[in-house]
């Protein structure tokens, strides 16, 4: 009972069991023993994050700066609870300062590419994705697919299916990754291939809400609204994720309802007020 490793050990296993709770709980017995263990402080604040306590993820982060402010791994805390709450322009700030610390972190220029891509910055977002490849040698799947997205923002279309294959054709991609190379065929306006691209995504895709959400947004860029409105309804049935419900409501005002809409938006808002 007085030994923090133990409490630890056993908060991790409850959220991999998506226990969040007593992750909770567990990290606080372990930090109550040992106040300065920052590896707790970091996994509790993830976790308060993932129960929509943002206050507490922040003060948790802000807690672990003070500790180890010259640790990239710290501003990387806070960065990672500020983008989940949708405050991209702080997340941007504290992956600048991690990547000042640690130059050759391609995680974290990866990280800071999808900052600018939630904030419209298309150039940003591919200048970011280029030094996230010059730091790992390669850039990873996931950067691939950013860049990719970027590209068709900018309706640059060629590179963007250059991107999308070549993250499908890393061992490592997920179905995040086909659904991209799904978006960008939707985009084109090729539902076949599209479509095609949007099962395999299924397939492998370990959390279904992700991947209706995903084809969801693939359907709306292709102007498939009621399938569009299918998959948000399904995803938010599962998850209650403010992104599902504005994209649902970007569906309905395509669709010219405006009643519907406004109550997705209220809702989003209403699950995280800080976006």
């Amino acid at each position: 009972p007085d030994d923090a490793q133990g409490y630890f050990n056993r908060g991790s296993l409850h959220s991999m069991r998506d226990e969040r709770t007593n992750a909770v709980d567990d990290y606080s017995d372990a930090l109550k023993i040992k106040p300065d263990y920052i590896e707790a402080l970091r996994r509790r604040a993830m976790e308060y994050v993932m129960l929509a306590k943002a206050d507490l993820a922040a003060k948790d982060a802000n807690l672990i700066i003070k500790m180890a402010p010259d640790s990239a791994s710290s501003f990387e805390t806070r960065a990672s609870v500020n983008q989940v709450n949708e405050q991209y322009t702080d997340a941007i700030a504290d992956w600048q300062k991690a990547i000042k610390l640690d130059t050759n972190n391609g995680f974290y220029y990866y990280m800071l590419g999808t900052c600018y891509l939630k904030m419209g910055d298309y150039d940003a977002t591919i200048d970011a994705i280029k030094h996230a490849q010059e730091a790992e040698g390669e850039a990873p799947s996931a950067a691939q697919s950013v860049a990719s997205l970027a590209y068709v923002f900018r309706h640059e279309m060629s590179q963007a299916k250059e991107a999308a294959e070549a993250a499908v054709a890393k061992s490592e991609a997920r179905g995040v990754e086909w659904s991209v190379l799904a978006y960008y065929y939707g985009a084109s306006g090729d539902m076949q291939n599209a479509q095609i691209n949007l099962n395999k995504a299924r397939s492998i895709e370990t959390f279904p809400a992700g991947a209706m959400r995903r084809a969801g947004d693939v359907y709306r860029t292709a102007g498939h609204y009621e399938q569009a409105i299918k998959e948000f309804s399904s995803e938010t049935s599962l998850e209650e994720y403010p992104p599902g419900y504005r994209q649902r409501a970007m569906t309905y005002i395509q669709l010219d309802q405006w009643r519907a809409a406004l109550s997705d938006l209220k809702k989003s808002a209403s699950l995280n007020p800080l976006s």
